[in-house]
């Protein structure tokens, strides 16, 4: 089952636009091996199918205080973020926003929003599933988790 989940950071036009940017690259880097004519239908063909599959969601929250060390790892895995850093009573809040491959062979992008704070973290995960599921928001969450907390025991 399809379930989106409201954004921390971005609205869910921004988390749309992001998604069809993204797929749309993958298609034309896919189209690119026949040509640039193949770029340009590979393209067009992601953005379209984009259009087409449902918004998916999931959430993490990691309530517990967490060293500044996790928001480098999180940058990391993120690659290059868009980040925000905000004043609050309760302490600094920073957002980051990134788009990551995953599901099959990370193949779908995921958009990925990180609100940091003094109680813990709180993370969003959005992309678009079609008719077979990749659990792409699931994996790429996942992913994170052991990249930035490590391997559970």
């Amino acid at each position: 089952m399809v379930r989106p989940v409201p954004t921390l950071i971005l609205t869910e036009q921004e988390v749309l636009l992001a998604l069809s940017g993204g797929l749309a690259e993958l298609g034309a880097l896919g189209g690119s091996l026949a040509g640039p004519a193949g770029a340009v239908g590979g393209a067009s063909g992601a953005r379209a199918g984009a259009r087409v599959a449902k918004l998916d969601g999931r959430r993490r929250d990691w309530s517990s205080p967490l060293p500044e060390t996790v928001l480098d790892r999180l940058r990391l895995a993120l690659g290059e973020p868009h980040e925000w850093r905000t004043e609050t009573p309760e302490g600094e809040r920073t957002a980051l926003v990134g788009v990551v491959g995953s599901g099959a062979m990370s193949m779908n992008p995921c958009v990925i929003e990180v609100l940091h704070h003094p109680l813990g973290v709180q993370l969003a995960a959005h992309a678009r599933e079609g008719l077979i599921k990749q659990r792409t928001c699931e994996k790429a969450l996942e992913r994170i988790e052991r990249e930035v907390l490590g391997p559970t025991p």
